[in-house]
Formats: structure tokens, C-alpha cells, sequence
């Protein structure tokens, strides 16, 4: 007999502190966005999700995506994208991870635009 598993979608919450880009004057939260872009459906380079800011004094923002069952095991490529005036700012590297259906809901670390670690 072959066991078989099933998974589910896979949710998982994104996290992006701007703090950095406010004070620099990158990003100005009443005029500007930023979006969640990646190469794994529902992700992709024309269909970003735009981050929400659900606590404005914190300058977190936050997105959570379900990806469907056959995503899983795939590796996940994304970016954090800012749109200023219209200019769309990626950052320098793509960031990777790989989808597991076997975690009901995966929460990532906290991101900074363009910080990644070594």
C-alpha cells in the first residue's frame, strides 16, 4: 500500500519594515506603495500584491498569500517592489524560499527593503 499526502494551500505572511526608506525619503506612505512580486502563482511580475500597512505607526507592512497545493515543494523567488511616482524600485536581489504545504500557516521573518543577510 502507498501512502499518499495531501496538502493544502500553503498561507504565508510577509513583512517589510520601511522605517529606513521613510526617513531616507525613498518611500512616503501617503503617496507611495510597495508591492510583493515573485515567479510562484499567485505571485508573478505582473500580478504583485500591493502590502498593507495595518498598524501605520509602525511602518510594517504586510501581505498574506495563499499558495495553491501545487506550489508545494517549489522554491519561491520574490521581491519587495516600491512604486514612486509611477517608478517602480526593485530590490537589488531576489529572495528565495521554498514552499512547504505541510505548514498550515508560515509566518516569515521581519524584511528590510535591499537588507539581506549574510
Amino acid at each position: 500500500m502507498i501512502a499518499q499526502t495531501s496538502y493544502s494551500q500553503q498561507q504565508i505572511l510577509f513583512a517589510i519594515d520601511m522605517q529606513q526608506e521613510i526617513a531616507s525619503g525613498e518611500f512616503q506612505p501617503a503617496d507611495d506603495a510597495v508591492y510583493l512580486t515573485g515567479n510562484q502563482a499567485p505571485l508573478s511580475d505582473i500580478n504583485s500584491i500591493k502590502m498593507e500597512d495595518s498598524s501605520p505607526v509602525d511602518s510594517i507592512y504586510v501581505a498574506n498569500v495563499d499558495f495553491p497545493p501545487s506550489a508545494n515543494g517549489k522554491t519561491l523567488k520574490y521581491n519587495f517592489v516600491i512604486v514612486k511616482d509611477g517608478d517602480r524600485k526593485q530590490e537589488d536581489r531576489p529572495r528565495v524560499l521554498k514552499i512547504q504545504g505541510n505548514q498550515a500557516n508560515r509566518r516569515l521573518d521581519l524584511a528590510y527593503f535591499n537588507s539581506f543577510a549574510q
